[in-house]
């Protein structure tokens, strides 16, 4: 393909279908931030760009960079293609749900995944309850598998409501909710688990956790309302994207040494992270994969995971 002449001139096609201007520096960024040094992510843009065109997709543009990034670093190259594997949990969202579980875990919080609670009116399935030192997180997980999705104010509200239901019960009890969850001390099986102090008041907060941006008008219920937002990359530090990089929680779906089938099985299995998959990698050999293939998932994942 021919160099566009003035790349500042060039428009690309983002996954909404809305045309915008080429930005050189938030491609290099984007690497930047996925572990690449200037010079690699420089070059990479100039190389991406010799094969950009009018009209050229944000998705071609990753998938070019991706693919040169792979060549350099397997480690960086996953960082950079986080928030496609996230999107690719799916179809459904239960394990976007585990997933959500696991870097809470890695947060130190106790975990419980699809609990069903008692309200003042109706039962509800809470997708992720974690506690952590007298603090919890009664969440609701919104994923999202296409690019360009957000997760709206009417999500807001039916979360914030569903909690206001929850709320009065889980208060009430206290330390008989952590004891039903066998959360904390309770937790016969889990002897490091967050202890309990029963002389604090028990803090309970809802929450939504997306893999998608919020709306501005999201961002200003939950604001208002005392909802804990967490989106890809809302609210800097709390956001998905920091928290999977601070974990080392990363997905399955990262990995390219095995087919998407073999891939949807292992999770079918409850592993859902690299880390996990890595520890127990004798669980592909109950799904056919031969030796050769098993040493190359192998040494991708010690590549991802170290």
């Amino acid at each position: 393909m021919n160099q566009h002449k003035n790349l500042s001139d060039l428009r690309i096609t983002k996954a909404s279908g809305e045309k915008s201007l080429y930005d050189r520096m938030k491609l290099i960024q984007s690497m930047v931030r996925s572990g690449a040094s200037i010079q690699t992510a420089e070059m990479v843009a100039s190389e991406v760009e010799s094969e950009l065109e009018e009209g050229t997709s944000t998705k071609k543009i990753y998938r070019k960079a991706f693919k040169l990034l792979r060549q350099k670093s397997v480690q960086i190259a996953s960082q950079y293609h986080l928030k496609q594997a996230v999107m690719r949990l799916g179809p459904s969202g239960y394990p976007f749900e585990q997933f959500v579980g696991e870097l809470f875990k890695a947060d130190g919080y106790d975990v419980r995944v699809g609990q069903i609670l008692r309200g003042a009116c109706v039962n509800h399935e809470v997708d992720v309850i974690a506690y952590k030192e007298n603090y919890v997180f009664v969440c609701e997980c919104k994923f999202r598998n296409q690019p360009g999705s957000k997760t709206d104010v009417k999500v807001a509200l039916y979360v914030h409501s569903r909690f206001n239901d929850l709320r009065s019960v889980i208060e009430a009890e206290n330390g008989e909710f952590l004891k039903h969850m066998e959360l904390g001390p309770y937790n016969k099986k889990n002897p490091i688990s967050p202890a309990y102090n029963p002389d604090r008041p028990i803090f309970f907060q809802g929450a939504i956790v997306t893999n998608a941006k919020f709306t501005e008008d999201a961002i200003q219920y939950g604001e208002c309302s005392d909802l804990f937002l967490i989106g890809w990359d809302h609210d800097g530090e709390n956001s998905l994207l920091q928290m999977i990089r601070r974990s080392g929680r990363l997905p399955i779906t990262l990995l390219k040494s095995i087919s998407g089938n073999e891939i949807d099985r292992i999770i079918a299995r409850g592993i859902v992270v690299c880390r996990d998959l890595l520890e127990k990698i004798d669980i592909v050999d109950e799904l056919g994969i031969d030796k050769s293939k098993k040493r190359r998932l192998t040494t991708e994942l010690e590549h991802i995971v170290n």
